[in-house]
């Protein structure tokens, strides 16, 4: 990534709760999953408690502000 691509990534603001339901919507239609695994922090940081498998999935990217996975992550 060159330095112009890091400065426009880092402008980039956090992901909403909206935008992560709209995400987890490519991988099911159940949402509620959202809430298990993801830790929305108060910085505006989400954090995952467990394991992250995303590997047979539509996903294409991972949600801005997401930084860290406790347990696994597949994609």
């Amino acid at each position: 990534m060159s330095g112009e691509e890091q400065k426009e990534v880092e402008k980039e603001p956090y992901w909403t709760k909206d935008q992560y339901i709209e995400w987890a919507e490519e991988v099911t239609e159940d949402k509620s999953w959202i809430d298990k695994i993801f830790k929305f922090q108060p910085d505006g940081t989400t954090i995952v408690e467990g394991n992250l498998y995303l590997l047979d999935t539509k996903i294409k990217q991972l949600p801005i502000g997401l930084m860290e996975v406790k347990g696994d992550l597949n994609v």
